[in-house]
């Protein structure tokens, strides 16, 4: 009995709506929905430009060798008689994983935490 009331109370429901209505309504909806594609794309596009702008800035690796050390970061070396030691502590203590060895200005090497452990 309940499933004939509800059969017949949507039937009623759905003739009493006139066609005029429902076209309407179908037609605000597509146009809102095709509207809200428009806005989604418009945000998307959006987005993945500023991302773009934004790695293409933070990646380091296209910067120039020169423009790395003009930011005034000291550059640590050791001597080629100091002790594996002394630079196992230099590195620890400046938290860096490589020295540059220097014979006077004439460069020698480069001695790395690899190094100390080898």
């Amino acid at each position: 009995m309940i499933k004939l009331l509800y059969k017949s109370g949507t039937t009623i429901g759905l003739a009493l709506l006139s066609p005029a209505a429902l076209a309407a309504t179908t037609e605000e909806i597509l146009t809102s929905l095709g509207q809200l594609q428009i806005y989604g794309f418009i945000a998307f596009v959006i987005l993945v430009i500023v991302i773009v702008y934004f790695t293409i800035f933070r990646d380091r690796r296209r910067v120039p060798v020169t423009r790395i050390f003009e930011q005034s970061e000291v550059i640590h070396s050791v001597g080629p008689d100091a002790p594996v030691i002394e630079c196992v502590r230099l590195m620890t203590a400046e938290k860096i994983g490589a020295l540059i060895v220097l014979d006077g200005q004439r460069l020698m090497g480069i001695f790395t935490e690899r190094d100390a452990l080898n």
